[in-house]
């Protein structure tokens, strides 16, 4: 798609102007690979990180499906979730609780590990919390559903599902690779969430004309306010 940035740079990534969703999923993850292909060229890298995105990527939502349907119900009934990450994978925990708030229409927030650890998660009550991580986030999303709090983990150890606690296994891969799978994982969460408490995906509630470049094209959506049952 054209645009006043492209026209003033000297070399730019076509992402390939795929259809996207309103939420700007494919767009989201395209931009990951495209910004490490590039900083891996910037930085001579002699890998491909990405050479096996396909088959993860399908191992991976095959897992995400079953984990998301086996909390979906009560998830869908939760009130706000908390998204709770460190490192790269911040990025997903800021992703997910955006996602949450723009499909599924769920309040939702994006702490880091040790921020939440710190006081944050002491107003857990009827939330859905999604843990990514392999260190203390294990320890963090165990506590949580041990105190009978739905959880959702996204980690490369091998932990076990529990009562409240719902796990995703993720291949050790680069960060970036990571993120993508996070994503995912996010991907098939909020799908089932808005099924389940009947949001159209594509439905939205505010037409904000003035955040897209060229703005929207209003007979591309489907405006609906949503009201769950308190």
């Amino acid at each position: 798609m054209p645009s006043p940035l492209g026209d003033l740079a000297d070399l730019t990534v076509d992402l390939g102007n795929e259809p996207d969703s309103y939420a700007s999923t494919i767009g989201y993850t395209g931009t990951i690979v495209a910004l490490d292909l590039i900083a891996g060229a910037v930085a001579g890298r002699d890998t491909d990180p990405w050479q096996d995105i396909a088959e993860q990527t399908t191992a991976v939502h095959h897992q995400a499906t079953g984990a998301v349907a086996a909390l979906r119900e009560r998830g869908a009934r939760c009130i706000a979730s908390d998204g709770v990450a460190a490192g790269a994978s911040r990025a997903s925990a800021e992703e997910g609780a955006l996602l949450l708030r723009e499909v599924v229409r769920m309040t939702a927030a994006a702490s880091a590990t040790r921020n939440y650890l710190h006081g944050e998660m002491e107003s857990a009550g009827n939330t859905l919390h999604l843990v990514y991580g392999d260190g203390r986030e294990i320890e963090l999303a165990r506590s949580l559903a041990g105190a009978g709090h739905l959880s959702l983990l996204m980690t490369t150890a091998e932990v076990d599902q529990a009562d409240s606690l719902s796990v995703v296994r993720l291949p050790r891969v680069a960060d970036a690779v990571r993120v993508v799978l996070e994503t995912v994982v996010l991907q098939e969460l909020v799908a089932q969430l808005s099924d389940e408490r009947g949001v159209p995906i594509e439905s939205f509630v505010f037409a904000n004309g003035d955040t897209k470049q060229g703005g929207l094209d209003m007979s591309d959506f489907e405006v609906a306010a949503y009201s769950p049952a308190c």
